[in-house]
């Protein structure tokens, strides 16, 4: 993915959106990112971004000439202030879309209501104490971002949450654990229709060499990957 000299907003001034501008800064791209919030507020994060970033406050909308706007994980893509880059027709993407577009490592990504977390790290050091390099973070600790940014590694175990998913459309991960699916989040997303079909699109781009792994237990759960050709793994408890 070429981002030299593309301008790119990043909507967001928190933990992924600053480790997203500076990702972009090494790049060479032209960044600016925004938040609504004022730098009173935000000073400290300010502070960790490369020089040559461009901040704007209290003001979320993209910069007109953008070729590219990433958006944080708190930002939902259907804001008002989005709606000039829309129809435009500029591309807005997630902080895990564009981390998907670079990265080279094999994918773990574990998603669900409840025990994301704790089934990320589990993931992480059973990989690492059988002497795997491996890396751990998305939605826990570490943006994708971060991750990618680290340099290469065999697998990166990711915490993915609903949110993330919104704006993202080739993460692939090669193994996809969906734990389960309660009601969540529905003063973000639309319906619980919604809220489930973002849970799936953590499988949405395997292929039949990759592993989907779905809670039998749960009745949201159990019923997904109907038409995903990746080899299904069921547990109970």
């Amino acid at each position: 993915m070429d981002l030299k000299n593309k301008i790119v907003s990043v909507i967001g001034l928190g933990k992924t959106g600053v480790a997203t501008a500076n990702f972009l800064a090494r790049r060479g791209s032209k960044v600016s990112i925004m938040d609504n919030k004022p730098y009173n507020q935000l000073s400290e994060l300010t502070d960790q971004l490369l020089p040559g970033i461009e901040t704007v406050y209290q003001n979320c909308e993209p910069l007109p000439d953008s070729d590219l706007v990433v958006v944080s994980p708190s930002v939902d893509i259907e804001s008002d202030f989005l709606k000039n880059s829309r129809q435009k027709g500029t591309e807005i993407i997630s902080e895990i879309e564009l981390a998907s577009r670079v990265n080279s490592a094999s994918l773990i990504g574990i998603t669900g209501t409840n025990g994301k977390s704790t089934c990320t790290s589990l993931i992480d050091e059973i990989l690492t104490e059988g002497g795997k390099n491996t890396q751990a973070g998305g939605n826990l600790g570490t943006p994708f971002i971060s991750l990618v940014d680290q340099g290469p590694t065999e697998y990166r175990v990711l915490e993915i949450s609903s949110f993330q998913m919104e704006a993202t459309y080739s993460f692939h991960p090669k193994i996809a654990v969906i734990l389960n699916i309660t009601p969540d989040h529905l003063d973000r997303h639309e319906s619980f229709k919604q809220y489930i079909g973002l849970k799936e699109k953590v499988y949405a781009n395997q292929t039949k060499n990759d592993s989907l792994i779905l809670n039998y237990d749960d009745s949201n759960t159990c019923s997904l990957g109907g038409n995903c050709p990746a080899k299904q793994i069921f547990f109970s408890l």
